[in-house]
């Protein structure tokens, strides 16, 4: 099977991209007698909620995956991901160990956040040594919409708290305290320990069940993966290597014999992720592709975003329909564009299928943060070119042969008479 490289240069169709993988998830069957689950969420596609994130909208996927694989059968589960719910990911988790004998996670590229809960939840875990898994310390919204992570909000806090004892509060601090609620606070906390939670439970119910000091072990671990303080950005990667010096039981892709198998695979998703796939759901006979529509911003009209590209996939055809959004009413029709219908209703121009894509305008409008300009009447939308002449109804005078009645011209025309 063709490596990163090979693949990149080959430039090839999804469809063949799929049946390697088909390819690699069977010899791994046939190689160690595991059964191959692909859950997979572009970590770089930057998109609303949910988008390529952990969530509860994934478990229907997830359980038709599950459910095509044998009950009873050793799987092996593999995950690259940047996170989402915590909540979402012991679901997942839980899914997958209530079916099946044993579960090993495999991270051929990353795991981070919530993904990293997940793939500690499993009996064993296989990773590269480029691969990674990353820090658990919760992120947390406040009331405010700034994202922080949950420790730092608490920590802040304290600390300010701590230099008012004497009875004085510095007045720059006093602006900070009034974004934090209470309530946020106890939000952090207990994001804090639903992520410890998570991953002590996991790795004693797992990795680590053999040990006779497991729920010591797994503590020491969970406490160091959620210390903000101590990796400082929720982003940084962790190790294989560092993973084995906190104690957990990592086997690497070089000791495993289908260790060849998931670096291929891993490069196979890394490719197939450079198309408008969001998430994979797959095993050998089952293949579940979420997809985003690709959008080009196109050039602005004077200030700012002016119209949006669309090239939408019809769901029932799968061949793309050529869309044009504005959002500024000067901007005209792109040529071999059809305009975005104001309704979010249409039929699809290649096969006739109903189609509902207010869906695509309502997330351009949350991603550009502006309202979209209806086109209107198709008397509106122009892209500048010419377009042929209807002929005149039968008895009418031919257009451009004089004044229209009613027209300027023809007041002139009458008042010369005059």
């Amino acid at each position: 099977m063709p490596e990163l490289h090979e693949l990149l240069r080959a430039r090839h169709a999804p469809a063949r991209l799929r049946a390697q993988r088909v390819e690699l998830m069977r010899h791994v069957r046939e190689k160690r007698g595991r059964h191959v689950i692909l859950l997979v969420g572009d970590p770089d596609k930057q998109l609303p909620p949910p988008g390529a994130m952990i969530h509860f909208i994934d478990i229907p996927y997830v359980d038709e995956c599950v459910r095509s694989t044998p009950e009873g059968s050793d799987v092996d589960v593999v995950v690259h991901s940047a996170g989402g719910l915590a909540e979402a990911a012991e679901r997942i988790a839980q899914l997958v160990k209530d079916r099946f004998s044993s579960v090993r996670f495999i991270v051929p590229i990353r795991a981070q956040s919530a993904a990293t809960i997940l793939v500690l939840q499993g009996d064993s875990l296989l990773m590269d040594v480029a691969s990674s898994l990353g820090p658990i310390d919760p992120q947390f919204v406040q009331a405010n919409g700034r994202t922080v992570p949950a420790q730092s909000l608490s920590e802040g806090v304290e600390k300010i708290l701590e230099t008012a004892k004497g009875g004085r509060l510095n007045a720059g601090y006093i602006p900070i305290l009034q974004q934090v609620t209470p309530a946020d606070l106890q939000a952090a906390a207990e994001a804090s320990l639903l992520s410890k939670t998570l991953v002590m439970r996991g790795l004693a119910r797992g990795m680590l069940k053999s040990n006779a000091d497991a729920e010591a072990r797994a503590e020491s671990i969970a406490d160091q993966l959620c210390s903000h303080s101590t990796w400082l950005s929720h982003g940084r990667m962790v190790s294989a290597a560092q993973l084995l010096e906190m104690g957990v039981p990592v086997t690497m892709f070089s000791d495993d014999e289908c260790g060849d198998i998931y670096r291929q695979l891993g490069a196979n998703v890394l490719v197939t992720l450079m198309s408008n796939a969001v998430k994979l759901y797959e095993t050998e006979s089952v293949e579940l592709v979420i997809r985003v529509n690709v959008v080009q911003v196109g050039p602005p009209a004077g200030s700012g975003v002016g119209d949006a590209q669309v090239d939408y996939e019809c769901p029932t055809c799968k061949k793309p329909i050529p869309l044009h959004l504005r959002f500024r009413p000067d901007v005209q029709l792109a040529p071999g564009r059809l305009p975005f219908p104001d309704s979010g209703l249409m039929k699809c121009p290649h096969c006739a299928a109903d189609l509902e894509i207010s869906p695509v305008r309502q997330q351009l409008e949350a991603q550009l943060g502006r309202k979209a300009v209806n086109w209107g009447s198709s008397k509106e939308v122009t892209d500048g070119t010419e377009r042929p002449q209807q002929p005149a109804p039968s008895g009418a005078p031919e257009r451009g042969t004089g004044p229209q009645r009613g027209s300027r011209a023809a007041r002139r025309a009458a008042k010369r008479k005059r």
